[in-house]
Order: structure tokens, then C-alpha cells, then sequence
């Protein structure tokens, strides 16, 4: 995870909202294309479950640098 990411995901995980901008929706899929190796694409914001794999997945590649 490249420092600027990390960055990013800090910030984001300490955000107490419930609710997701475009852009930060944008940029979660832009980070789990990079790092599980797909296609970029935006998940419809109606399809909350991907949305919520996406994040899970990014937390794991977060950890794991931060267990590094």
C-alpha cells in the first residue's frame, strides 16, 4: 500500500459517518483495482454489499502493512 493510500484509508476508517461521498466510493474502487488486480469500476452505490467486500478487502491490505 503506497503511503498516500495508507493516508487516505487512515483517514477514512477514523470517519464516524455511516454514509460514503462519490469520490471516496471512487477511490475504493480505484485502490482495490490496484491492489486485487481487476478491472477499475464503481459499484453501483445501490449494491451495498460489494461496497462493504471492497472495504473489507482494503482493510486487510491496510493491516497488513501496518503489521509490517
Amino acid at each position: 500500500m503506497t503511503d498516500k493510500d495508507y493516508k487516505f484509508w487512515t483517514e477514512f476508517r477514523s470517519n464516524t459517518s455511516t454514509r460514503i461521498t462519490y469520490d471516496e466510493l471512487k477511490r475504493i474502487a480505484q485502490m482495490h483495482s490496484e491492489y486485487y488486480k481487476h478491472t477499475f469500476f464503481i459499484p453501483c452505490s445501490c449494491n451495498k454489499k460489494k461496497i462493504q467486500r471492497f472495504i473489507d478487502d482494503i482493510n486487510k491490505v491496510y493491516e497488513s502493512k501496518e503489521d509490517a
